[in-house]
């Protein structure tokens, strides 16, 4: 496949890394990651100060047994959350292998109240291509400030 074809389906995953996101659709959504996959959710602070690990530390089977309890409480938390991907730079780096790097803006909206930004993260995501298509192996984000309370209460 030619360089540019690449890149269009892997700007395809983040949007749809998002969409699925915010549209409740959690299965899908892990499906967008390796079996083997990593997932880190962290803080520019932990970061500065060289920490490997943040709040959020997880591969695919713990994720998922994340979105298992998010998704039983999911009726006293109905809010609607906008993850917006910007800005990602994409580096093929052979046929089954790309690194990207974007930012993700989160949105959420709770019943009767004003849209609020909940937090900026840097990500850094490295994909491989399984079966003919792009998955996410490793996906990490630093927020730029402190974690806003309700913000890991769903996947950024």
């Amino acid at each position: 496949m030619h360089r540019s074809m690449e890149k269009e389906a892997i700007l395809d995953l983040l949007h749809r890394y998002a969409w699925l996101i915010d549209e409740k659709k959690f299965d899908e959504w892990l499906d967008l990651f390796t079996d083997d996959a990593t997932y880190v959710v962290t803080t520019q602070e932990n970061a500065r100060a060289g920490f490997e690990f943040g709040p959020i530390m997880e591969r695919k089977d713990t994720l998922r047994e994340r979105i298992g309890e998010y998704e039983k409480l999911w009726w006293v938390d109905p809010v609607v959350t906008s993850h917006l991907i910007s800005n990602p730079l994409i580096e093929v780096v052979d046929s089954t292998r790309a690194e990207v790097k974007c930012y993700i803006t989160l949105y959420r909206t709770e019943e009767d109240q004003v849209t609020e930004l909940q937090g900026c993260a840097k990500c850094w995501l490295t994909l491989e291509k399984r079966d003919g298509a792009w998955k996410i192996r490793s996906f990490k984000a630093v927020f730029d400030a402190a974690i806003v309370p309700g913000v890991l209460d769903v996947p950024v």
